[in-house]
């Protein structure tokens, strides 16, 4: 498959207009949404680090795995949202708390993404500074394995026979092993306090793998139960009436024991927070992707957070304009701005849809036009090219797309795009979607199902249609708390 590097070069038809410094001078622009990857990626050539918000985690998603396709993915990070409800008693997964602790430590450690693609609800929540020290281990290197073990403990993770899951290890004799919450499970041997030998294994057959060189394991959990958030809990526990409803919780974090929801207490003992774009480079920019739809995004999920999750959960998040301040904020619109700002000659091929022979000799035009000519055909590429072929465009498959010239390559695009500057074709992109009238299913992510439905109810919004599974099609219309025999439960 093409490496994103190498497609590059057509990020250089940017160069030939002042369209990115006017998005940029302006902080607005009309960009429709099949053309917002490669702007975005063009706009990352011209700043340190970008933060791109998008409305709901599912778009987030996707927008990351478009710019994968225009620039190096190892350039592009995804900040996930917790996957639980404001004030729910579940902790987010290990797993996503582990990737969010990896963006926030790069960016505290100076080590910045061009690109870091999140959501409203990510963007709007604050986080505790993240952990700079880490576990390092390295064969040949002197560490006692109990105090591994301590740390570990602090860390968050958890002791099993096995390990099987993100945020486990085990001790058996002097074997090792650990899963951490981003990087898969590595083993390392021990013999005395030197490390010997130090693999990846796999957590289903339990088998070792290759051979590492070094491992570097962080904290797994965004609430850390150490002495100073203990003494904190404490402190606040003095001054609490036994018949609150947070007293237990407190003992418990006092005590230095975790319990499920812990972390909606991380404003009150592992203050003060910082916003995600505090630890942005100075010269870095926010990038709002449909401003309105982040926006009433956002104001529906503080509402809820208000609502649903009491005063512990209200102090993890702020407004959007917080964080999206204007002087570092750049708006791109899915319509055209007139005079509000830049607007960008972008049409698709919607009248091509299903008219293969008249989408060949529009692409067979603009070449002589002198235009780019990009069909992202992916794993489709050669039956793309086939089709092509049978409609009278010969194209061959680069390894690498080339600025000023007409190619089939395997980087996957859904939908494409025609791009102009002052009226002249300049970049002709076809996707899979434009040739086949669907795009390939990508298999989704792995989720558990707590997670999915808990995701699933804060993407709702009133008078959205549902299926419910017990009552057929129906609307949403929100939530309700009701007391039942004594006990407060929420219904839909």
């Amino acid at each position: 498959m093409v490496k994103a590097a190498e497609m590059s070069d057509v990020l250089t038809i940017w160069d030939r207009t002042d369209l990115l410094d006017r998005i940029l001078s302006e902080q607005e622009a009309g960009v429709p949404e099949v053309a917002r990857a490669f702007t975005v990626a063009g706009l990352a050539t011209r700043v340190p680090t970008l933060v791109v918000v998008l409305s709901r985690s599912r778009d987030a998603e996707a927008f990351k795995e478009a710019l994968g396709s225009w620039m190096d993915p190892a350039q592009v990070v995804l900040y996930p949202a917790w996957e639980v409800l404001p004030g729910e008693a579940i902790s987010p997964t290990l797993e996503t708390m582990g990737r969010r602790i990896k963006v926030l430590r790069d960016l505290a450690l100076g080590r910045y993404p061009k690109v870091i693609v999140t959501s409203v609800r990510a963007a709007v929540q604050e986080v505790a500074p993240p952990p700079l020290e880490a576990i390092r281990l390295e064969p040949g290197v002197d560490l006692p394995l109990d105090e591994i073990v301590t740390k570990l403990v602090e860390y968050g993770f958890e002791r099993n026979y096995l390990v099987e899951r993100p945020g486990e290890f085990s001790v058996r004799g002097g074997i090792l092993d650990i899963f951490p919450a981003v990087d898969g499970p590595f083993r390392a041997d021990f013999f005395g306090d030197e490390i010997t030998d130090l693999r990846r294994f796999s957590a289903s057959s339990q088998r070792s793998g290759e051979a590492l060189r070094v491992a570097e394991v962080t904290p797994c959990r965004e609430l850390r139960l150490n002495g100073e958030v203990r003494q904190r809990a404490s402190a606040i526990l003095e001054q609490e009436p036994e018949e609150s409803d947070r007293y237990e919780d407190l003992e418990r974090l006092a005590n230095g024991v975790m319990f499920p929801g812990m972390e909606a207490y991380l404003s009150t003992v592992a203050g003060p927070l910082k916003k995600l774009t505090d630890f942005l480079p100075d010269e870095g920019l926010v990038v709002l992707s449909d401003p309105k739809q982040c926006r009433d995004r956002a104001a529906d999920f503080l509402e809820q957070a208000e609502s649903w999750g009491g005063k512990q959960a209200k102090g993890l998040f702020v407004d959007l304009e917080q964080v999206a301040e204007p002087s570092r904020t750049v708006e791109l619109w899915p319509y055209r701005r007139g005079d509000a700002g830049v607007d960008l000659e972008v049409s698709g091929w919607d009248e091509y849809a299903g008219r293969v022979e008249n989408l060949a000799k529009r692409c067979q035009d603009l070449v002589k036009a002198g235009a780019t000519v990009l069909v992202a055909g992916g794993r489709s590429a050669n039956r793309a090219r086939e089709v092509l072929a049978d409609a009278g465009l010969g194209l061959p498959i680069a390894p690498a797309a080339k600025a000023g010239e007409a190619s089939i390559t395997q980087m996957s695009v859904g939908k494409g795009f025609l791009l102009r500057f002052d009226g002249e074709p300049v970049l002709a992109v076809v996707g899979e979607a434009d040739l086949f009238g669907r795009r390939r299913p990508v298999a989704a992510p792995v989720v558990s199902a707590p997670a999915r439905a808990a995701a699933l109810l804060l993407q709702l919004a009133p008078d959205d249609y549902v299926v419910h599974e017990i009552y057929g099609v129906g609307k949403y219309h929100g939530m309700v708390t009701r007391e039942v025999a004594g006990v407060s439960r929420d219904y839909l």
